[in-house]
């Protein structure tokens, strides 16, 4: 089990300051079987979004900035095949 976070800056267009953070667990079955599952969530500003829509919008007209969020959910399965010691 675990939990993870992530920051992404930079001028991306149309989003940037992405922040991030998730939690993870994975289990083994004694058979080799694995079963795992995730979420991650991360929310952004996406800038000057008009400009994307091809909306006409007023030059004294306030800019538009949105607030996304972005959340996943992720199962997953497999096998382990070798035992990998160091």
């Amino acid at each position: 089990m675990g939990f993870n976070i992530g920051i992404e800056l930079g001028k991306g267009e149309p989003a940037n300051d992405m922040i991030g953070a998730g939690l993870y667990a994975h289990y083994k079955f004694s058979n080799g079987l694995l079963m795992g599952f995730a979420f991650d969530s991360m929310a952004y500003d996406y800038e000057h979004p008009v400009n994307y829509v091809n909306i006409n919008q007023a030059s004294q007209a306030l800019q538009i900035t949105l607030h996304g969020l972005n959340n996943v959910v992720s199962p997953g399965t497999g096998e382990q095949v070798v035992d990998l010691v160091l």
